[in-house]
């Protein structure tokens, strides 16, 4: 009888790079809003969301460090409150090294003098509530420099910079809840973030895709934690099995929370979209949702009403 000689099985390949990741979800990106500032005298600015920048006679700073007067600037602000436009900016509420934060606002900063990239000396930044808030929140960096191409967020020195911390919001009559911040010290990425404490017991979660072509080159999962205002990012993924998790345990969520599971991703030119509100953690616990192709109007709609 003739030898009979196994089948050779390639293992499944799947593409891990995320480096596109914001590209194939640009389409849900927030537009900047644009102003025109003359420096040397104080100027504020309030974003369309309520955000407001505060630039001092002397908070304009050429890449050589020399103060910039009479000049005329260009501030691209973009503004960011709710959760929908967190994830569609790919954006999270995280540490560099995935531990939760509380948020209560996101910004990104940039001002140009003709073309040319301009820096900050100090500046004052606040962050519009929607009610006033007993919490403590201190002003936090926001990088891309990571694999996963997600803003994510380091806390600044409050040792080294005085007025980057806030007990509580103040109340402005005009504005109404505000934190403030009174010296940021650049701009770019800036948020109003917190590490969040729990005493709860922490579990790692599992997130199975249809099949292995939903994988992390075209796919973003999150958790959004709407009582403490939060959003982290799913990342870790098994392709044998097509399943997501939170990967190491220092990322891992405390049991007992509400939660709302979304997954996104582009595939051959076609959105896809799930959601799961109403999720109370628990230890353990795994999800199997069912993407389907959906507008990206839609989804929109969808990340709008988060």
């Amino acid at each position: 009888m003739p030898k009979v000689i196994d089948p050779i099985v390639d293992p499944v390949v799947v593409n891990t790079n995320k480096a596109n990741l914001r590209r194939l979800f640009a389409e849900f990106n927030t537009m900047p809003q644009y102003y025109t500032v003359i420096t040397g005298t104080p100027v504020n600015i309030t974003g369309e969301k309520g955000t407001r920048i505060r630039f001092y006679d002397s908070s304009f700073i050429d890449s050589a460090g020399n103060y910039l007067l009479n000049d005329t600037l260009l501030v691209a602000l973009t503004e960011l409150y709710l959760p929908g436009d967190m994830i569609g900016n790919s954006i999270v509420a995280t540490t560099n090294s995935d531990k939760l934060l509380s948020t209560g606002g996101q910004v990104y900063i940039k001002v140009t003098r003709k073309g040319k990239e301009v820096f900050a000396n100090r500046f004052g930044l606040d962050f519009k509530q929607s009610q006033p808030a007993t919490a403590p929140r201190a002003i936090h960096y926001g990088a891309w420099a990571n694999a996963d191409s997600l803003v994510t967020w380091t806390m600044i020195d409050t040792v080294r910079y005085n007025g980057v911390t806030a007990a509580h919001t103040t109340y402005d009559s005009t504005f109404g809840s505000l934190y403030v911040f009174d010296s940021c010290p650049r701009f770019n990425w800036l948020a109003c973030n917190y590490p969040i404490t729990s005493a709860n017991a922490v579990t790692n979660v599992s997130i199975t895709a249809p099949d292995t072509t939903f994988n992390p080159a075209n796919t973003r999962i999150f958790l959004y934690f709407p009582d403490m205002k939060s959003l982290q990012a799913v990342k870790n993924y098994e392709p044998a099995t097509h399943t997501y998790s939170l990967g190491a345990a220092a990322s891992w969520i405390p049991i007992n929370w509400n939660a709302t599971l979304v997954m996104l991703a582009s595939k051959n030119g076609q959105y896809y979209y799930y959601e799961q509100k109403k999720i109370v953690t628990a230890l353990g616990q795994s999800f199997t949702p069912t993407l389907l192709p959906q507008s990206a109007v839609f989804i929109a709609d969808r990340l709008k009403a988060l």
